[in-house]
């Protein structure tokens, strides 16, 4: 490996040093970067980052120092679990350093003497060497599960799940995410907590500085305003463009997605009974007693505010009945409606937006 006397010095120098001089920063390079936060919280930028000089907005909100892990001579950062948020802008300065990423000192280290070889012997071949998987710099990590399952009116059977998480760099400025479930668990995602984990979502996301694609399961949110607001779970493609603009359109943002949807929308009016938390039943939209709800498409408004899973209610996806804890009194007064999601078994329908 290469020798850098004094590398580490120098930088740990320069980011102390040159803040303290104003807001100049001579030999420098200025970067900013606006990233797509999705399920990943960790972003690769660029190495040999002043700390002094990062600056980062979620959602056109600056953040404190707090909110987020930064390692500047590896150029990663890392935002904190409880933020949420869709379009992430980062900007700072870099040294001006094109250096190798792995560094050490050098040791010599001496050689035995090479035995005589005698000449009727034939020489011997190398080994051949095998390049170790996820050598492009992937980041695999994930489950196996292995169970059995048994019952008063069942034979016992095996059940088993895989679950495969890839991320990483893989080209210059390219970042790949991944997740493949092949899940045969009997599991369900519960109605009772406020944040769920589906093992049912698959997907590929390939991210750079100018936009995105993913493929397989993804979340498509559109114009959060009352009257056009669209939010639905799909299986598809999503592709999000970023373009410079110009004149008086700067960052313009185009969004295309092509996917089926995964079940059926619907918005139901409950009427509420004096005294009754529940449960009420959701239905589908001919009238279907049994419905089954996807998890975590359900949108619950009570006299126009929008609850909380897990605090405010509690749903069984597999019946559709809703719950309202303690916290909110039911009463033959209130406005109670349900915007939600559910599948019958039935044909699926194509979604373009």
């Amino acid at each position: 490996m290469r020798r850098w006397p004094g590398l580490v010095g120098w930088v740990l120098l320069l980011g102390t040093i040159a803040p303290a001089r104003g807001q100049t920063f001579p030999g420098t390079v200025a970067w900013q970067d606006t990233l797509q936060v999705g399920m990943t919280r960790v972003f690769v930028l660029r190495p040999f980052m002043l700390p002094r000089t990062v600056q980062v907005w979620l959602d056109d909100q600056p953040l404190d120092s707090t909110a987020y892990r930064l390692d500047a001579a590896q150029g990663v950062l890392v935002l904190a679990d409880s933020l949420s948020g869709d379009r992430l802008v980062v900007t700072y300065r870099t040294l001006p350093f094109d250096l190798s990423p792995v560094y050490q000192l050098y040791r010599a280290r001496t050689l035995p003497p090479a035995a005589e070889t005698p000449a009727d012997d034939p020489p011997r071949r190398n080994a051949p060497t095998t390049t170790p998987p996820f050598a492009s710099g992937l980041q695999p990590r994930g489950r196996i599960t292995r169970g059995i399952v048994a019952g008063n009116r069942q034979d016992v059977s095996i059940a088993s799940a895989l679950q495969l998480e890839l991320s990483g760099e893989v080209a210059e400025g390219v970042t790949l995410e991944a997740l493949l479930s092949d899940a045969d668990v009997p599991l369900s995602p519960e109605g009772t907590t406020q944040r769920l984990r589906e093992f049912d979502r698959i997907y590929v996301r390939l991210q750079t500085r100018s936009g995105q694609v993913q493929l397989g399961d993804y979340d498509l949110k559109l114009s959060e305003g009352a009257l056009y607001g669209v939010q639905r779970k799909l299986q598809g493609a999503l592709l999000t463009a970023q373009l410079p603009g110009a004149g008086p359109v700067r960052r313009l943002t185009i969004r295309t997605s092509g996917a089926v949807s995964k079940g059926i929308y619907r918005r139901q009016t409950i009427v509420p009974v004096e005294g009754v938390q529940g449960p009420y039943r959701l239905t589908g939209a001919a009238g279907e007693p049994f419905v089954l709800v996807l998890p975590g498409t359900e949108r619950v408004y009570l006299d126009g505010r929008l609850l909380d899973r897990g605090t405010d209610y509690v749903i069984d996806y597999a019946t559709g009945e809703l719950t309202f804890t303690p916290r909110h009194l039911i009463t033959a007064e209130r406005r109670i409606s349900v915007e939600f999601e559910y599948t019958t078994g039935g044909g699926t329908r194509s979604l373009l937006a």
